[in-house]
């Protein structure tokens, strides 16, 4: 099922003990499962083609087509931030966006900065046109029922950082 956002969980219910899918850490995702200590601070970003034009977020003009992945906080953030009468498309899967603004479908992807990173090296024209702090951290989902695994998780979480082994 779906947590309120990119990522598939069953935890909640019980089918999975833990899902590690850069899940933003949020509220309404707290109600379903616990989270680990954040692991990663995320932000989002403004993903452009190269000879856009486009510099940040407030460049966006009504008419213009912003792409985004459902369900994610790149959608919520877009929904409450960009300039009015900009159109906010919605996509299944990250990717799917990306691939819109490389066909001209789109003018621009919010999404994860790391995603956006890990597109534009893939990919050839498009590229990072700003970052946009948000403050938001990924967490491992873990079964509510299981309060020891989650107490497992942020131990050894916690001693990968202070060996090194998280760098």
């Amino acid at each position: 099922r779906t947590l309120s956002g990119s990522i598939t969980v069953s935890a909640a219910p019980g089918q999975f003990d833990v899902v590690i899918a850069a899940s933003t850490i949020t509220p309404e995702r707290e109600e379903e499962v616990n989270f680990s200590d954040p692991y990663y601070n995320a932000q989002q970003s403004l993903t452009v083609q190269t000879d856009s034009g486009i510099a940040v977020v407030e460049d966006l003009q009504a008419g213009m087509v912003v792409g985004v992945q459902k369900r994610t906080t790149g959608e919520a953030w877009a929904q409450e931030n960009v300039p009015e009468g900009v159109d906010i498309r919605s996509y299944p899967e990250g990717p799917d966006a990306y691939t819109a603004l490389e066909a001209g479908q789109v003018d621009a992807v919010i999404n994860d900065e790391p995603v956006a990173i890990s597109q534009v090296a893939e990919r050839s024209g498009i590229e990072i046109a700003q970052i946009i702090p948000t403050g938001e951290s990924y967490g491992i989902a873990v079964n509510p029922a299981n309060e020891p695994l989650l107490a497992a998780v942020n131990e050894i979480l916690a001693a990968m950082i202070a060996d090194g082994t998280y760098d």
